[in-house]
């Protein structure tokens, strides 16, 4: 099922009238299509944030007055930099639902590591594998059971089981999750890295996740 969405036909260009239309609440974007020129848009910010964030890799129905109806997929969405839920500009691609697209999709992690119960950590390194198929055949995420990993083991990519009629083109032994030991560290240790981290900033790595018991 298609996620659907409403935009209008935008004809605005210039930096002050994108960022008027930005302060009435909209986020200009384009729908990229091989056949056609790039048709310029523009989309509600609050509903264009819901499928960002909930819907990114769902197929999507773009409703246009007195248009057709473009099928596409979410290509790149451009954030403020101090404001991360300020959308700035987003990109659409059109896709034919009898063509095989490559695209990526979400991992879901179930069940608890037994390595957890021994004082394991549990590290997530990829929360997403990129995959080839027919739209229709697309999953909206992939479950990934880790109830057995024991501190040590791992989960792959050639591991995850793939739906019918997708294919994989993630590289196979790329790890996907693993149990690690969980390092001590004293509380000498602990203060030098907060001070550490008091000093040069927090910084997140996309895709890696830790998490202890």
């Amino acid at each position: 099922m298609s996620i659907i969405i409403q935009a209008e036909n935008r004809d605005t260009h210039t930096k002050s009238e994108l960022r008027q239309l930005r302060n009435n609440g909209f986020v200009p974007g384009s729908v990229s299509s091989k056949e056609n020129p790039a048709l310029s848009i523009m989309v509600d910010e609050k509903q264009l944030l819901q499928l960002v964030n909930r819907h990114s890799h769902e197929i999507i129905e773009i409703e246009l007055p007195e248009a057709d109806n473009q099928t596409v997929v979410l290509k790149e969405v451009q954030r403020d930099k101090i404001m991360p839920n300020k959308l700035l500009h987003v990109d659409f691609q059109q896709i034919n639902m009898d063509e095989p697209i490559k695209t990526l999709i979400r991992l879901e992690f179930v069940g608890e590591a037994l390595g957890l119960k021994e004082g394991g950590m549990r590290q997530i390194v990829m929360n997403e594998i990129e995959v080839k198929a027919l739209p229709k055949n697309l999953p909206v995420s992939i479950h990934v059971d880790i109830s057995h990993l024991a501190i040590g083991d791992k989960i792959v990519v050639e591991d995850i089981q793939m739906p019918v009629g997708v294919e994989l083109l993630s590289e196979a032994t790329a790890v996907v999750a693993t149990v690690l030991h969980a390092q001590k560290v004293s509380e000498e240790e602990q203060e030098e890295m907060i001070e550490e981290a008091e000093g040069d900033g927090l910084k997140e790595k996309s895709g890696v996740k830790l998490e202890t018991t």
